[in-house]
């Protein structure tokens, strides 16, 4: 089975960073699960370290069997073991928009050394009038998304400086299509430690994918991703 980078931003935020982020001789911590392939993409930049933090066990496990190579730590992410000023370079791909955004970010000012770079992607919301289903998306997902006019706002208050903005709301429905179609293809012959790596993801966002997909989601979701730097 091919693997995929199963979250909103696919490869695009990825790559975006590689291309505009000096990663070599430095330290970076990737943060949230489905991060392997990033992680081997940054490793090819020669940083000087790089971890990734998750915030549960079966993800750790998971992804230690996945990639024994990784150093992966499990972690609350707004309250971390790591000293002040540990990175050069934080990553957070679709991994913090959640009800504990506050503290979380206010960890990752602390983490990053002077001057120090953010790249972010959070999922947003668009229009006023959010209907029910994907206020139910957002509930199952223990998500707290920032309306689109909020987003730069926000991380401004927060001591970061916005260096650029990409909107990449149109790798939802890319994203949504891959989930859903691997939920229902046959796995017959993915390995096994292939089919638990997913299996999870798949399960949460199956229903997300349908509501997306097929009631027009798109009207009131999107994606975007700041590269930030943090203010001395």
């Amino acid at each position: 089975m091919k693997e995929l980078i199963l979250l909103p931003g696919l490869d695009v935020q990825q790559t975006l960073t590689i291309n505009t982020t000096e990663l070599k001789d430095k330290d970076i911590l990737v943060i949230g699960e489905q991060t392997i392939l990033t992680a081997r993409e940054f490793l090819k930049q020669e940083p000087k370290s790089l971890i990734i933090i998750v915030d549960n066990y079966e993800a750790l496990i998971q992804m230690r069997i996945k990639a024994p190579d990784l150093n992966i730590r499990m972690m609350e992410f707004e309250n971390t073991d790591f000293r002040n000023e540990s990175f050069d370079v934080v990553y957070a791909q679709a991994s913090i928009s959640s009800k504990n955004r506050n503290k979380i970010i206010k960890e990752i000012y602390k983490l990053l050394r002077d001057d120090g770079t953010f790249s972010l992607g959070e999922i947003i919301t668009k229009g006023e009038n959010v209907p029910v289903f994907i206020n139910d998306i957002y509930e199952r997902s223990d998500l707290l998304p920032l309306k689109e006019d909020e987003l730069s706002t926000y991380y401004t208050s927060k001591k970061f400086i916005i260096i650029n903005e990409y909107e990449l709301s149109y790798t939802l429905e890319e994203f949504y299509q891959k989930a859903r179609d691997l939920s229902t293809r046959s796995m017959k012959n993915a390995e096994k430690e292939e089919l638990s790596y997913y299996k999870k993801l798949i399960n949460k966002v199956n229903h997300e994918s349908n509501a997306y997909l097929k009631q027009g989601g798109k009207r009131y979701m999107g994606f975007k991703m700041l590269l930030l730097k943090k203010e001395a």
